[in-house]
């Protein structure tokens, strides 16, 4: 039987952070397992914008440390990571303007590059746009977006040259846990002996945990983004925007081509990642850009490109559960992050191989994430009701 010291399951960007980061810290053989191929799940589906705009201190500060890889990812991993440096400009109704502004002080505080801007400042960074007279406006210059491909397989790459281990193909079929520890990781190509699982499974968290009797409380979801081509260039100089107004964010993508997405959530139904419809609905799409065009008026004229839909991991809170679990020695779990995996991976990776190789993660504290926080009242609160993508 094939021995490891830690397995690590699913092949997103969250799984071959963590591979990787265990790698480099020498934890000893690593394996790598994907039921299809590298990024090929909700990794592959993201909008991939990198921003750290968060209204929670422990994912603000995960979301400022993760972009700075981003940002140097040729020399922190290896490669590149499709980062492109935009800008991010955030309008919020008068409604929520303390919350924003409790948001932009904390981000303020923690080193984040964020601040207040005008009207006028805002048709200087954004000249299509037309924003409400009392709307609360923060932009955040160093926020950008990113290559999910790039970064997934930079991991990967990076991995097996410490000398980890991939096997995509191979589908998990069971955790074996014997006297309250980790035994072993059945696939159908074998078992792994090993003291180590994390489960990284992005949606197929619930299922996977289920294997080794553990409740994730995941909710797979079905989201999309739809992509328009505008009767005007569209470039890099346009910063994101995310709109809790209008309730779509949107950016730029190569090709003068807009990416669009909802931030209207609180209704968002289940579903299953193995069997989904991978395109937008048509109402949907003219949905989101009918309430685009409310912000950005020259949007009217875009066509509808076309678009993907993939599936967010979705908390009780929107934020991710990561820890080890209490009953079972050597199981980790890293689920559940709600719309924002991509742009924390980085980071993810560290912590999780910071918990798993040393009891605890000890570049930031984890602890507001354990699994347990559901059952002791302790869920994370919501700064902008109803927009959790914006946790």
């Amino acid at each position: 039987m094939e021995h490891a010291e830690a397995v690590v399951i699913g092949g997103g960007v969250m799984g071959t952070s963590i591979a990787f980061n265990l790698a480099r810290r020498r934890f000893g053989r690593v394996v790598l397992l994907e039921k299809d191929a590298i990024c090929s799940g909700t990794s592959g589906k993201s909008s991939a914008i990198v921003r750290t705009h968060y209204t929670t201190p422990p994912t603000a500060r995960m979301a400022l440390l993760a972009r700075r890889i981003l940002e140097n990812f040729s020399e922190e991993v290896g490669g590149e990571s499709g980062f492109v440096r935009t800008g991010m400009l955030v309008v919020a109704a008068k409604e929520h303007r303390e919350a924003v502004e409790r948001t932009v002080r904390m981000n303020a505080e923690l080193g984040i590059e964020t601040g207040f801007v005008s009207r006028e400042e805002v048709r200087r960074l954004h000249p299509l746009l037309t924003v409400p007279e009392d709307a609360a406006l923060v932009y955040e210059p160093r926020s950008g977006y990113a290559s999910p491909h790039d970064v997934a397989t930079g991991y990967a790459r990076a991995f097996t040259a410490l000398g980890g281990l991939v096997r995509q193909e191979t589908a998990v079929t069971g955790i074996e846990i014997r006297a309250g520890r980790v035994e072993a990781v059945a696939t159908r190509a074998g078992r792994i002996a090993t003291g180590h699982v994390v489960i990284a499974a992005g949606p197929w968290a619930g299922p996977v945990g289920r294997l080794a009797g553990l409740d994730l409380p995941v909710m797979a979801s079905r989201q999309s983004v739809v992509t328009l081509r505008p009767p005007f260039p569209y470039g890099n100089a346009y910063p994101v925007v995310i709109d809790l107004v209008a309730e779509v964010y949107f950016r730029p993508e190569t090709g003068s081509v807009i990416l669009l997405g909802n931030t209207r959530h609180g209704d968002d139904l289940p579903g299953d990642p193995d069997r989904y419809e991978d395109r937008p609905d048509p109402a949907l799409a003219a949905e989101l850009t009918l309430r685009l065009s409310r912000r950005m008026p020259a949007a009217a004229e875009a066509g509808i490109a076309g678009g993907w839909s993939g599936m967010y991991e979705i908390t009780p809170d929107w934020n991710p559960i990561m820890g080890s679990s209490a009953d079972i020695r050597g199981l980790h779990y890293c689920v559940g992050f709600s719309g924002h995996g991509f742009k924390l991976a980085p980071v993810a990776g560290v912590l999780m191989a910071e918990q798993v190789a040393d009891g605890r993660a000890s570049t930031l504290d984890i602890a507001p994430y354990r699994l347990e926080r559901f059952g002791e009242g302790q869920a994370l609160r919501l700064g902008y009701p109803k927009a959790g993508v914006l946790a």
